[in-house]
This record gives C-alpha cells, sequence and structure tokens, in this order.
C-alpha cells in the first residue's frame, strides 16, 4: 500500500491518472479510499487529505470520474464528510439495508425507504450540502462477497476450497438460504422461492433513486458454490457458467425488462431526493409502492411489479 501523504506518492497516483485518461479510460474506482485520507502516522484526516483534493481536481480538470469504495479495514467513511462532493461513492448502507430487508430481519422498513428515496441521509441536499442521489452506487453484490444467486442459496459461507479452513471471508453476509443449503436435493419450492427472493433484490435496485450496479452472471444465477472469496480460484469457482443463461432465461428476461422500465422512466434516477413523492402500504393491502410523480398521467407512472410472475407484470393504478 502506498503511504500516500508522501509527495512521492501523490506524484506517482496524479500521474497514473493521467495515464489512464489519455489511453481513454473515463472513470477510476478507488478500492478502500479511506486509506487516501491517511496522514503520515496513519491518523485519518478526511478534510485535509491532500491527495484526494488533487484527484478531484485532475478529474475536473480532464472529465473523468471517480468512484470511492470509502472504508478501509479500519474506518468508515461513507458519505458526505469523505471525499467530496464531486466523488460517486459505493453505498454499503444500501447492500446491508436491503440485504437485511429481503432476508426478512424485523425493523428494517424505516431504513428501505431512505435507500429507495437515494439515501439523503449520507448524501443531503440541503443548507451547506449540495449532495444528488447519482453519487450513491446502488448494490446488492460485488466482486467480494457472495454472488446475487448464492446470496439466497446459503446462509454461511463455504471457502473451504481457498486454504485457510473457511476462516477468510466475511461471516457477515446478511444471506438467506431460502430455506435449505446450497443446492444439492434442494426442493422444488425453494428453488423457486430463491428465483423470487433474486427479482425481489433486482426489482429493488431498478426502483431506486441513485446508480445502480449488480455484478456480470447475476442476471442468469451464476454461482461461486457459496464461496465469498474466491480471490485465488482460477476454474469454475469464479468463471462465468453461460449455459445457465438458458436454463435461466426467465430471469435474465426479468432484468431486461426491469432495466428497460427504469430507463423509459427516468425520475425514478432523477437528480434530486423523492420522499415527498412516494406513498406506502401494508404488506395486506394489494399495492406496495405508489410513485406520483408532478408530470404526466397518473396511469402512465404508476405500477406493479410482481416478482412472483415468470415476466413482468404491470397495472394501471389510475
Amino acid at each position: 500500500m502506498l503511504r500516500s501523504a508522501h509527495e512521492a506518492a501523490r506524484a506517482l497516483i496524479l500521474c497514473s491518472l493521467r495515464h489512464w485518461v489519455n489511453l481513454g479510460v473515463d472513470g477510476f474506482r478507488f478500492d478502500l479510499a479511506s486509506a487516501l485520507a491517511r496522514a503520515a502516522r496513519g491518523r485519518v484526516q478526511t478534510e485535509e487529505a491532500a491527495v484526494i483534493s488533487e484527484i478531484t481536481a485532475l478529474a475536473m480538470e480532464l472529465d473523468f470520474r471517480t468512484v470511492a469504495e470509502a472504508w478501509d479495514i479500519g474506518v468508515y467513511l461513507l458519505g458526505r464528510s469523505y471525499p467530496g462532493w464531486l466523488w460517486r461513492q459505493w453505498n454499503g448502507r444500501y447492500r446491508d439495508d436491503v440485504r437485511a430487508f429481503i432476508r426478512g430481519d424485523a425493523g428494517k422498513m424505516a431504513a428501505l425507504m431512505r435507500r429507495l428515496y437515494g439515501s439523503d441521509d449520507l448524501f443531503p441536499d440541503g443548507p451547506g450540502d449540495v449532495y444528488r442521489p447519482y453519487q450513491s452506487i446502488n448494490f446488492i453484490t460485488a466482486h467480494d462477497g457472495f454472488c446475487l444467486y448464492d446470496l439466497v442459496a446459503y446462509s454461511h459461507k463455504h471457502n473451504a476450497a481457498n486454504g485457510h479452513d473457511n476462516t477468510d471471508g466475511s461471516d457477515n453476509n446478511i444471506s438467506w438460504n431460502c430455506g435449505w443449503e446450497g443446492d444439492a436435493c434442494a426442493p422444488a419450492e425453494v428453488l423457486a422461492l430463491r428465483r423470487q427472493q433474486v427479482k425481489n433484490f433486482f426489482c429493488l435496485l431498478m426502483l431506486s433513486n441513485g446508480t445502480p450496479m449488480f455484478c456480470a452472471g447475476d442476471e442468469f444465477l451464476n454461482t461461486q458454490g457459496g464461496n465469498n472469496n474466491p480471490y485465488n480460484q482460477d476454474n469454475e469457482t469464479t468463471w462465468l457458467d453461460w449455459s445457465l443463461l438458458e436454463k435461466n432465461r426467465d430471469v435474465f428476461r426479468f432484468f431486461q425488462h426491469m432495466i428497460a422500465f427504469r430507463k423509459s422512466r427516468p425520475r425514478l434516477g432523477r437528480s434530486r431526493y423523492w420522499p415527498e413523492d412516494v406513498h406506502w402500504y401494508g404488506a395486506n393491502r394489494p399495492v406496495r409502492f405508489r410513485f406520483q410523480i408532478q408530470e404526466g398521467k397518473a396511469c402512465d407512472w404508476t405500477r406493479i411489479v410482481d416478482t412472483s410472475q415468470q415476466g413482468i407484470v404491470e397495472q394501471s393504478l389510475d
């Protein structure tokens, strides 16, 4: 790891960014970006991190995007305090709150509402703040941790193949196996529930204000066999199994339709927060979500997405 507070390290980082921008790269994600806020002796300085200011200035000059994973092993800096209002951030709170809600954890309704609105608690737009929902990179899965299918197929990690006696990788996956661990001999009703849970996850992701992100393979239920840290597995564990695309064509089609649904309704990802435009209904009512917009006819904007069906079922509520 570079000592990013040192002048030579900062110069190396900036020169590297210039080099890749000149080759056509239009954005960068900074892994464990809170490390860039550490001073010479490791103390966190969010307000005076020179390299962050220099990267931000370079991004404005050369017109590239910056995305931060705003935490490391010792500190969690997600939100407005760091790295600044021009950066986008991986929203780990979104991941955890949506996973907990779909798993059925109690008391998660308020947190889910906040994440759907665009996480204005983390990226506020008010006196002294000028943050926007698109700065929140909303995600359920990433290159680390469970893939989306394993999130609904395993309640525990299965990392023995990595050679560390299953001690590597996170134990806090906020996952639920739908009543059966893994695929071996899993009953049909469990497999059906898993497909619906995957659709539930993706439906919420596409209906959330912010910038959505998902992993390749999630759209056709690719699996890593419960391994949530396969960093040393260059084999079937990490390779995409393209035969699953045909096997799970209905899930793939659902992903396509939800992406099209979001793209055709840009106000779902608009640049301001919309808590005042959403009405919530109880689970026993026929309507889960109702989006009330300022323009257009209500019949064009109010829909039900039924994830228990093979495709997207839309119904006007006007």
